[in-house]
């Protein structure tokens, strides 16, 4: 039982961002700039959302690869593929 209370909290998070994201990008009217802008805000707000989520509800540090980066170092990630 509560495992499908986690999971639930975690969907409805995500749901509720995703839709206030849509609606966002739907009342841009076709404004191809303002609906880029709208889309990636909406992907990274939803990506902390579940992080956030699964902070709270599982009751550890971090998701996947960003837990090993210490104190949200992502210059890893970043620089990498630079050098």
């Amino acid at each position: 039982m509560r495992l499908f209370l986690r999971l639930l909290a975690q969907l409805v998070v995500v749901s509720v961002v995703a839709v206030a994201g849509s609606m966002s990008v739907s009342a841009a009217h076709g404004n191809t700039p303002l609906t880029l802008v709208l889309g990636v805000a909406t992907a990274v707000l939803s990506l902390f959302a579940y992080a956030w989520v699964v902070r709270r509800t599982e009751r550890r540090d971090g998701i996947g690869e960003w837990s090993h980066c210490g104190s949200g170092d992502l210059s890893p990630y970043i620089y990498g593929s630079l050098s």
